[in-house]
């Protein structure tokens, strides 16, 4: 397998995988719009443009740092935290 073609497999993996989870979301009864995107970059600049640059009402994010406070102060969720002003939803 060369390497565009491992990335397709990658990318269609991932793509199935979030398509699953908006599925379920559906079915529990969801009606609002719930999307994903791809991007590349840096990964706080990356967030923080999305979410400022667009109209959304909720960021929902994963961490597995929370359980820390030191951990937690200085995780990608924090600095993403500290540079958006909408609501946010962290699960761990």
């Amino acid at each position: 397998m060369d390497n565009q073609d491992f990335h397709r497999k990658i990318k269609a993996d991932v793509i199935d995988a979030m398509e699953e989870k908006i599925n379920k979301c559906q079915k529990a009864g969801c009606q609002n719009k719930v999307s994903y995107k791809f991007l590349t970059g840096n990964i706080v600049d990356e967030i923080v443009n999305e979410i400022n640059n667009n109209n959304y009402d909720l960021v929902v994010m994963l961490t597995a740092h929370i359980d820390s406070w030191f951990r937690s102060l200085f995780s990608d969720v924090r600095k993403i935290i500290n540079h958006i002003s909408k609501p946010v939803l962290i699960i761990q």
